[in-house]
């Protein structure tokens, strides 16, 4: 037997940038269909793509990594702020009335190691 973890969904630029185009009172009913245990579907689990990924507007890394940076003291997640990602995330973690379970997912190696 595998433990039931629970249902969850992707936390991606597009849909923090879809989600930011309707107005207040649609974004708060379409997230608390998915994540209100009470009056939605009671979302539990998020995937949250590390970088830019099929669903950014545009191609990006978790901060300035230079040549060689293996220590990636150059990492930051200032870009999940500015494109709504992070306050998705927490928005989502008050209406489930507790922390989600997330699962971050490297979509691409950063541009060094290519």
């Amino acid at each position: 037997d595998k433990p039931f973890l629970g249902f969850g969904g992707s936390f991606t630029e597009s849909s923090a940038h879809s989600l930011g185009r309707l107005p207040a009172e649609k974004q708060e009913e379409v997230m608390r269909a998915y994540f209100d245990p009470q009056r939605g579907l009671g979302y539990s689990i998020g995937r949250v793509h590390m970088g830019s990924c099929d669903f950014s507007l545009s191609s990006w890394t978790c901060g300035d990594f230079a040549e060689g940076d293996h220590a990636l003291e150059g990492f930051s997640v200032e870009k999940y702020e500015t494109l709504g990602i992070l306050p998705m995330m927490r928005q989502a973690a008050a209406l489930a009335g507790e922390p989600l379970t997330l699962l971050a997912s490297p979509w691409s190696p950063p541009p060094w190691m290519k």
